[in-house]
């Protein structure tokens, strides 16, 4: 196993360990989430971040990584609710795509 690989799996073991621990553990599952996406399984990282916007809906921090997970996606009307943008917003505009990037 890599460095990198034997790193993110340890973050991994350890978050899902906090998260057991209390499943409202917001950090651990941002965490989660963005160990997730950074590994390139973005479809778990959705589910991370969409489980963290359900335990704390005001949390901007959460549905900025989930509206970020989904433009990497290419899902850009789902990107913009996450975000609460309006739908006419373009997301090609140099400053979204280097915010969510």
């Amino acid at each position: 196993m890599k460095g990198v690989d034997k790193l993110s799996s340890c973050i991994v073991d350890c978050c899902l360990r906090a998260v057991e621990l209390d499943p409202k553990q917001l950090r651990a599952i941002r965490m989660l989430g963005l160990t997730y996406q950074l590994t390139g399984r973005l479809d778990k990282a959705e589910a991370e971040f969409r489980r963290a916007s359900t335990i704390a809906p005001t949390d901007g921090e959460s549905w900025f990584y989930l509206g970020r997970v989904y433009y990497l996606q290419n899902f850009f009307d789902k990107a913009r609710e996450a975000l609460g943008l309006p739908g006419d917003t373009c997301l090609a505009i140099p400053a979204f795509m280097s915010a969510l990037v």
